[in-house]
């Protein structure tokens, strides 16, 4: 840990830019990080020198402080004024989190594949290419998840990247697996019987309720239709009211299957976002 930091001598500016530069480290290795971002910036201002280092640093204050959008505006800098840092392929990794961490997928991915293209190194390509195949996973891309580790368990020579790439190949196998309803099946059940779609989908209740409402609009029905005939205005009153339960039930049933759908995709993103590390 480092120590908060002191003039050097009586005469030593404690605003001098080494001073700051020092505090602004202080602060970062204290887990202040939108302090340190803002003392970083202080230092760039009074040290007339614009540094990519300093930019990253900035950028992975604001990223570690969950300030995804300033730390995009940073690392966005390395690369646009350090075209030629050893750091460019780490701003791209760490562009393409903050884009990942917002959720914003599609720019995720024309990043990493921007960056894929420069030609980074064997290992840096691996540890793009294993990002890029989780985006493809949180976009339901699966056929071209299932390029990609095909290609990397062929080409990748990095034995540190077997555990990246065994956690995306059972990722993948566990999101094709994922239990799913058919929205046209569920609603050709309920237009057989009514509610069997959704317990197709796993809402039994909402199934047993729309059996009982309907099937009691029909046999009302039925019953003034025997009694009075087809002037029967409670036969015509029940089997309205039992079409419109039906077909608004044939329609929830289809809109059942597609809320399960994403309750499963959206329980298994969850966890998967959970456990990886970028």
């Amino acid at each position: 840990m480092l120590m908060a930091p002191s003039p050097a001598s009586p005469n030593s500016s404690y605003y001098s830019e080494n001073n700051v530069l020092r505090f602004a480290d202080y602060l970062y290795e204290e887990g202040d990080y939108e302090r340190a971002a803002g003392e970083y910036q202080r230092y760039l201002i009074l040290s007339y020198v614009l540094k990519d280092s300093i930019f990253f640093k900035i950028g992975t204050c604001y990223q570690l402080a969950g300030e995804h959008h300033r730390s995009i505006y940073f690392f966005k800098k390395v690369v646009s004024l350090f075209p030629h840092t050893d750091l460019l392929t780490s701003a791209y990794h760490k562009t393409a989190y903050s884009y990942f961490a917002l959720g914003e997928y599609d720019s995720t991915e024309q990043l990493l594949r921007n960056a894929v293209k420069m030609n980074p190194s064997q290992v840096d390509r691996e540890r793009l290419a294993c990002m890029l195949g989780y985006v493809l996973l949180f976009q339901a891309k699966w056929r071209l998840v299932s390029t990609l580790v095909e290609s990397l368990s062929v080409n990748h020579h990095n034995d540190d990247f077997d555990p990246c790439l065994a956690k995306l190949k059972a990722s993948y196998q566990e999101g094709i697996s994922l239990s799913r309803r058919s929205p046209l099946l569920s609603s050709i059940f309920s237009a057989i019987v009514p509610g069997a779609g959704k317990m197709y989908c796993g809402r039994y209740i909402d199934g047993l309720t729309s059996f009982v409402l309907i099937g009691t609009a029909a046999w009302q029905a039925s019953s003034g239709f025997q009694d009075q005939g087809s002037r029967s205005q409670r036969g015509w009153i029940y089997a309205t009211l039992g079409g419109i339960l039906w077909v608004g039930n044939i329609y929830g049933s289809s809109v059942a299957a597609k809320i399960y759908n994403r309750e499963q995709t959206d329980g298994f993103l969850t966890k998967i976002k959970l456990e990886i590390r970028f």
